[in-house]
């Protein structure tokens, strides 16, 4: 009498038509090989992302010697809010040349405008820069947008690497079950590598120095 525990082979080759053993590898590779590239990239993230924050404080600290310095800059330096420090910094130094520069004239609009003009100008060359801290910190945002689409992407693939893996036997059965799981799963896994690739890129990228676009005029009057 045959034991009813032992499968006959042949009969599994039968069934499941495809080797299993495939699927269960490129599962657990694909899973093993996303998380430790997310990894690796969550490293180059979180260094990039204190180098910000570093290079930024250094430039506030020595922008802050000025003697024209105020608490709120202070404050904001201690807040690490970098792009409030640059855009109230630029404000203070601007106050501060309309109000040194011909004590006797009228403070008309179009006067403002020239001075304002002027100094935002000399800010713009000087080095350090409160534009530079802006640059910095405006390219912090879109690096951890990047950054939170290939966390989201690469945690999808991995879940769905785990979730098909103990249903390697099952997916064997049939011929569009067993290739449809390896491309979708492979489709996913190019599309983490690009991700994490970008942000690299991101990471490696030097901000661009712009002033600003548009000034308010009002605030400094």
């Amino acid at each position: 009498m045959a034991d009813p525990n032992i499968v006959d082979p042949n009969i599994v080759t039968a069934i499941t038509k495809y080797d299993p053993t495939v699927l269960y590898y490129t599962f657990s590779t694909i899973a093993q090989t996303l998380a430790a590239a997310f990894a690796f990239v969550g490293a180059f993230v979180l260094f990039r992302i204190q180098a910000i924050d570093r290079s930024c404080k250094e430039i506030a600290e020595e922008l802050y010697r000025r003697p024209f310095r105020t608490p709120l800059l202070r404050n904001l330096i201690n807040r690490r809010q970098w792009k409030e420090y640059a855009d109230e910094f630029v404000t203070v130094y601007v106050k501060h040349r309309i109000k040194n520069k011909l004590p006797g004239v009228s403070r008309t609009e179009m006067f403002i405008k020239r001075v304002a003009n002027e100094a935002i100008d000399q800010l713009f060359l000087q080095v350090p820069s409160p534009y530079e801290i802006s640059a910095l910190a405006q390219n912090k945002v879109p690096l951890l947008v990047d950054f939170k689409f290939a966390a989201k992407f690469s945690a999808f693939t991995i879940s769905l690497s785990l979730i098909l893996l103990p249903l390697s036997s099952k997916l064997c059965t049939q011929k569009y079950l067993y290739y449809g799981s390896i491309i979708v799963v492979l489709l996913f896994s190019i599309i983490c590598i690009l991700a994490c690739l970008y942000v690299i890129f991101s990471v490696l990228r030097e901000p661009f120095i712009l002033k600003s676009g548009s000034i308010d005029y009002d605030k400094f009057k």
